[in-house]
């Protein structure tokens, strides 16, 4: 967790599938859409979407990822992909991947 703390610390970026943050006013339908999103995710795709880019980064980065209370080393895709289907399958979860040499956390939740 100390790594993980001291990771968040730093500078970040957030990903979103929106392109701009929905305005507090807005017209749309911002949380029936995420959570129709979330019901549906393999249906657009989004599972997909982002185990790909996760083996992907996979080809060029030694990654750690957290679970259980310590860090597994360089998981198998299987495992990987395993572990991002569970996480999204339950809609809930945080998956914590750290790329070793970048000293960089990417976090799911």
């Amino acid at each position: 967790m100390e790594t993980i703390n001291r990771l968040l610390n730093k500078s970040y970026y957030i990903i979103d599938f929106l392109p701009l943050q929905v305005p507090k006013k807005s017209n749309g339908q911002f949380f029936e859409v995420e959570t129709y999103l979330l019901r549906h995710f393999k249906r657009y795709g989004l599972q997909d979407k982002f185990i790909g880019i996760i083996l992907k980064l996979m080809c060029y980065y030694r990654i750690s990822v957290f679970e259980n209370e310590e860090w597994m080393e360089q998981p198998s895709p299987d495992v990987m992909v395993r572990f991002m289907e569970k996480i999204m399958q339950n809609h809930s979860g945080t998956m914590n991947v750290r790329f070793t040499e970048k000293d960089t956390l990417l976090v799911r939740k």
